[in-house]
């Protein structure tokens, strides 16, 4: 898949006076395939980076084929590095609030600048 042609899209309107941003969601290091027109377009670009968790093998068990935690956190790195805004969308988010800031603090570490989670709102957790 290819980001560019349709981010030259909203490149172009932007240019002439339509000032939308771009959010894109992803769990997926493959966005670094696409950091030199992120980069040019850091002004109207936002990354979401979604994590649930900070525990590789728990998260194992609701996402079987992603990137591991660490290749996530080595992407928002880089990302950050590049000038892009970063924020990491815990949801759904499974654990309580020390747990959501241990993830936020983790992220943040890495270069992240806002954080979002959503937790399970309808199950007990402990149960589920």
């Amino acid at each position: 898949m290819c980001f560019e042609p349709g981010l030259e899209i909203f490149e172009k309107h932007w240019n002439n006076g339509n000032k939308w941003m771009i959010h894109l969601i992803t769990k997926s290091h493959r966005v670094l395939f696409h950091l030199p027109v992120l980069t040019r377009m850091q002004h109207m670009v936002q990354l979401e980076f979604s994590i649930m968790d900070d525990s590789d093998a728990f998260m194992r068990s609701f996402e079987f084929f992603t990137p591991s935690i660490q290749k996530r956190l080595d992407t928002i790195r880089t990302l950050s590095d590049a000038g892009i805004f970063v924020r990491t969308m815990a949801i759904p988010f499974v654990g309580d609030r020390h747990d959501a800031n241990v993830l936020r603090d983790l992220t943040f570490a890495h270069g992240a600048r806002a954080f979002k989670e959503r937790g399970l709102n309808y199950f007990d957790w402990p149960e589920f």
